[in-house]
């Protein structure tokens, strides 16, 4: 796999993620405000992923 490639799957991959959590976190403000706590978790899956 070439480089372009291999940084467009890395991209996709990124904003898939992106879109995700956005959407998650979204979701949790609505229904119970525990977003400062989701923040923290968000950064401990970003840096495993």
């Amino acid at each position: 796999m070439c480089y372009s490639e291999y940084a467009w799957d890395s991209l996709s991959k990124w904003f898939i993620k992106q879109f995700y959590f956005t959407k998650t976190i979204a979701t949790m403000q609505k229904s119970n405000g525990k977003s400062v706590a989701f923040f923290g978790e968000k950064r401990l899956l970003s840096q495993s992923l």
